[in-house]
């Protein structure tokens, strides 16, 4: 090879790796992808022992009728959901709005985005958008008797949660 041909390709090799050198390379393949463990319903309520029992752990959230029921390990069992949310509303007075809000586990996973999947509503009855902050927002005209929400990560990892959801009319 010619001296010419041999210091052009040294002079583009070396540009090359100061060019990388000073922009960089993003590659995804060497990034450690944190997947999501776990999925949390996160209402701000505190624990009634006095209403809990073996299938069934009560929170008190707020004065509208509103109540947690989070499933113990026989109830997951007997009721298949993990979370049971059953409210009791005045729909004379007020449609009611509910907002579930849901956090993953661990907070540094790569992809915290939620896929969620309702069965068992009637549409005339139910409406459901999910908000800018992720969250699933339902909006009931009238009493519904229990449906479901499944929610899966958008990450493809192979955690999910079923909140069963109960509306009656007072």
């Amino acid at each position: 090879m010619k001296k010419s041909v041999i210091l052009i390709l040294a002079i583009v090799y070396l540009m090359s790796a100061f060019v990388v050198g000073l922009v960089g390379v993003d590659n995804p393949f060497w990034k450690e992808v944190v997947y999501v463990n776990q999925i949390i319903y996160s209402p701000q309520g505190r624990l009634n022992a006095e209403k809990s029992t073996a299938d069934f752990e009560w929170y008190d959230l707020d004065n509208n009728g509103r109540e947690l029921v989070a499933l113990t390990e026989a109830g997951r069992n007997r009721f298949k959901a993990d979370v049971q949310i059953q409210y009791t509303v005045d729909f004379e007075k007020d449609d009611l709005v509910i907002r579930l809000p849901f956090k993953v586990q661990p907070t540094n996973s790569a992809n915290q985005k939620l896929n969620y999947a309702v069965s068992g509503a009637d549409r005339e009855i139910v409406a459901y958008v999910v908000d800018d902050d992720g969250h699933l927002v339902l909006t009931f005209t009238d009493a519904h008797p229990t449906f479901f929400v499944d929610v899966t990560p958008q990450d493809g990892a192979n955690v999910s949660l079923k909140v069963a959801i109960l509306i009656k009319a007072s």
